[in-house]
């Protein structure tokens, strides 16, 4: 017998125990590929989620820095402020009527809320809004293991009025 016949004999049967071996691993790679593909998926949605609620909290810091202030303005002017002047009750409200008025950010974005609507100076708006991502596909892993509805999101947004 030559040595290459002896070769192939020797691998021959050294490979009929290993018979399926790779479909288990295949399937193992496969499992953890998902996993994966799951994970940045989700991460994707929480990130597009917290790019929305930024987009929402600029408008609204926006809107309620042009909110004018009708008594600081035309009632009891400041003859050395100049600009228009904005109170923590006018950036309130203006931030209220804002996303009362504005389509709610879309997506797996909920529970919107005005956590702070303020001005540190009278002459910017601060807005600070939460909400909660609820990714697609991580969804029922969250509400299955940690008993929450999501990803909780906080932006926060200044705008100066001028």
């Amino acid at each position: 017998m030559t040595i290459m016949k002896r070769i192939r004999a020797r691998t021959h049967q050294a490979g009929s125990s290993d018979a399926g071996q790779i479909t288990l691993l295949a399937i193992g790679f496969m499992v953890i590929a998902l996993a994966l593909i799951f994970v940045v998926v989700s991460v994707t949605a929480i990130q597009l989620d917290r790019n929305r609620l930024w987009n929402t909290a600029d408008d609204a810091a926006r809107f309620a820095a042009n909110a004018i202030d009708f008594d600081a303005f035309y009632v009891d002017p400041d003859p050395n402020l100049d600009g228009v002047p904005i109170t923590d009750a006018s950036v309130q409200q203006a931030v209220t009527e804002y996303l009362a008025l504005a389509s709610q950010p879309s997506g797996s974005l909920h529970q919107v809320r005005i956590t702070q609507a303020h001005t540190p100076d009278g002459r910017t708006a601060t807005v600070t809004l939460e909400g909660v991502s609820q990714p697609a596909m991580l969804g029922w892993f969250l509400r299955t293991f940690s008993q929450s509805d999501g990803v909780a999101i906080r932006v926060h947004s200044s705008a100066r009025a001028w």
